[in-house]
C-alpha cells in the first residue's frame, strides 16, 4: 500500500529523528567535541548545555559577552556526555595576567569522588618557560632540563641514573638534585630512598578525613598496622574506610572497612578498631600508607606501624588534648586554613611568627632557610599543607619524594636536573595562549552523565593582583565506535 504524502512526511520525520538520536546518544563514530566560548554564550550549537558554568561563583568574575576571569583557585566545570568515553582532550584558550607568585596553570579531571582527587596536567609553567640558560633535551614525551650541558641525550642520562646515580647527584640519591614536573612514567622515578625503620611513635592526635603517610619496611618482615577510627555520622551516606599500602603506584595490599553501624546523618559518633596486615617484602622498601574516607572519618589513633610515619603533603589535626602541636618539614612554603573562628592563632614556622587571622581564608607562609624547620601550632582544627612531608621529630624525618616544580617548590642551588612531560602553550594573536592536556577517562568519575573537570592556578586568591582570563574551553572525547562495540559483543 502506498503511503500518502502526509504519512511519508511523518515517516521521514521519525526516521530522521531516530538517526539524530542515534548519533546524539550513541555517538556511533566514537568521537564527540564540545566547546564553550565565553564571549559568545548565545551560540546556538556547540558547548553550551554540555559544558557547565565555572564554579564557585566567588572565584570567577564575568560580565555578559565577556571572558570568564578566574580570580581564585581552583574553579570547576562539568561536561555532559551522552555516553562514556576512554579519553578526553581539554583545550583552554586564555590570557595569562598572573603574577610571578603563581607560575603554574593546570587542568584536571575528577578520578576519586570520595576525597575529591583530581588527576592534573600542565597547561603552563612559567618557571620552566624561563629556563633560557638551561639546556633542554627531549625524547618522545620526556623533556630533560640540565643546568650544565653534561649529557647529550635523555637516554644517556637515564642509563647513568639507573646504573651510577652518584654521577647524577653526588650523594647517590636522585631526589637530592633532580626535580620533576608532570613527570612521565619512568622506572628510575619509582625508586625511593628508605627512611628510618625504627622510631615509630604511636600517633594519638585525632586526624580528620583522608591522610597519607610514608614509612619504611624491613625485608622479610610482615607489615602490620593498628588503628582506632571514629565515624561522626554527620553524612547521610555510608562511610566505608579504605586502607591501602603502595610501593610507588603499585598496590601492595588493601582492605575495606565497611560501615555497618547505621545511624547515618544522626550525628551520633561511634568508634571501631581496624587493622591491616600485609605480606613481607623481599627487600627494604619505602612505602606509602593511605587511609581514605569521607569528612566523617576521624583517625583517632595509630597504635602500630612498621616504622616512623611521615605525613604526605597534608595534616588535619582535630579534637587534640595536647598543645602545642609540633611538626617538622624541609619545605620553605606552607599553607594553613581553618573553618573554626576559635582556631585563629599565631603560627611559628622556623622561629618566625605568622598570624592565622581569619577563618575560611588560605594563608601561605614562607621561610628562606634551607633544611628542617619546626612548625608550632597553638591550636588544632587547622589544615596544614606543603609540597613535601611533615614529621613529628627531626629524628624520624625523611622525604623519599622528588621535588615537584610547582607552587610549593622553586629551583634552588641544589637543583641540577629537571624531568618533565611539558610543552609550552601556543601563543596566538592579541596575547592569547592555547594549551591542551589529554586524560584517560576510563579511570575518571562520572555521575549523572557528567565528567567533572578543574582549572587550577595554585596560590591564586581573590585578594591577589593577578588573574587568568579564560576565553574558551574545548573538550574532545574519543572512545570505541559502535562497530567496535558490536564486534566485541558478537
Amino acid at each position: 500500500m502506498l503511503l500518502s504524502r502526509r504519512q511519508g512526511v511523518l515517516v521521514f520525520f521519525w526516521l530522521f529523528f531516530a538517526i539524530f538520536i542515534l548519533f546524539a546518544k550513541i555517538v556511533p563514530g566514537g568521537r564527540a567535541s564540545y566547546e564553550l566560548e565565553y564571549r559568545n554564550l548565545s551560540q546556538p550549537f556547540g558547548g553550551r548545555g554540555f559544558i557547565g558554568q565555572l564554579t564557585p561563583a566567588e572565584r570567577v568574575s564575568q560580565e555578559k559577552s565577556s571572558p570568564a576571569i578566574m580570580i581564585g583557585d581552583p574553579v570547576y566545570f562539568s561536561v555532559f556526555t551522552p555516553r562514556t568515553f576512554s579519553e578526553a582532550k581539554v583545550t583552554v584558550t586564555y590570557k595569562n595576567e598572573l603574577t610571578s607568585a603563581t607560575p603554574v596553570i593546570e587542568v584536571g579531571v575528577l578520578v576519586d569522588n570520595l576525597v575529591w582527587r583530581y588527576q592534573t596536567k600542565s597547561l603552563e609553567n612559567k618557571t620552566l618557560d624561563n629556563l633560557s640558560d638551561w639546556q633542554r633535551l627531549q625524547e618522545k614525551e620526556v623533556s630533560l632540563y640540565q643546568k650544565d650541558p653534561i649529557f647529550s641525550s635523555v637516554s644517556e642520562f637515564m642509563e647513568v641514573a639507573n646504573k651510577n646515580p652518584e654521577k647524577i647527584c653526588s650523594d647517590g640519591k636522585l631526589n637530592s638534585c633532580l626535580a620533576l614536573y608532570n613527570p612521565p612514567a619512568l622506572d628510575i622515578l619509582q625508586k625511593r630512598t628508605p627512611g628510618p625503620l625504627e622510631n615509630f611513635v604511636p600517633w594519638t592526635v585525632p586526624l580528620k578525613g583522608a591522610h597519607q603517610f610514608y614509612f619504611s619496611a624491613e625485608a622479610n618482615k610482615k607489615l602490620f598496622f593498628s588503628f582506632e577510627l571514629i565515624d561522626l555520622n554527620l553524612d547521610k551516606r555510608a562511610d566505608p574506610v579504605y586502607l591501602t599500602v603502595y610501593k610507588g603506584s603499585q598496590i601492595i595490599c588493601q582492605d575495606k572497612i565497611e560501615d555497618n553501624s547505621g545511624g547515618e546523618g544522626e550525628g551520633k559518633s561511634y568508634t571501631k578498631e581496624a587493622t591491616l596486615s600485609c605480606p613481607p617484602l623481599t627487600t627494604k622498601e619505602t612505602l606509602k600508607l593511605e587511609i581514605k574516607g569521607s569528612s566523617d572519618l576521624i583517625i583517632k589513633e595509630i597504635s602500630d606501624a612498621p616504622g616512623a610515619l611521615n605525613f604526605v603533603g597534608r595534616v588535619y589535626p582535630v579534637q587534640s588534648t595536647t598543645h602545642p602541636l609540633i611538626f617538622w618539614t624541609d619545605r620553605n612554603l606552607i599553607s594553613l586554613t581553618t573553618a573554626n573562628p576559635a582556631s585563629r592563632q599565631k603560627i611559628s614556622f622556623g622561629s618566625q611568627e605568622f598570624l592565622l587571622a581569619e577563618p575560611y581564608q588560605r594563608y601561605e607562609f614562607t621561610h628562606k632557610a634551607l633544611g628542617l624547620k619546626q612548625i608550632v601550632l597553638e591550636k588544632d582544627d587547622v589544615i596544614l599543607e606543603t609540597g613535601g612531608v611533615f614529621s613529628l621529630s627531626p629524628e624520624t624525618f625523611f622525604n623519599p619524594d622528588f621535588d615537584i616544580l610547582g607552587r610549593y617548590f622553586t629551583i634552588n642551588d641544589e637543583t641540577k636536573y629537571i624531568i618533565a612531560d611539558y610543552n609550552q602553550p601556543l601563543v596566538k594573536d592579541g596575547g592569547l595562549k592555547e594549551a591542551s592536556a589529554t586524560f584517560n577517562t576510563k579511570a575518571a568519575y562520572r555521575e549523572n552523565g557528567k565528567y567533572s573537570f578543574m582549572i587550577s592556578v595554585p596560590g591564586l586568591a581573590p585578594e591577589d593582583l593577578g588573574q587568568l582570563v579564560i576565553e574558551k574551553i574545548k573538550v574532545e572525547f574519543s572512545g570505541r565506535t559502535l562497530w567496535e562495540k558490536l564486534a566485541d559483543y558478537f
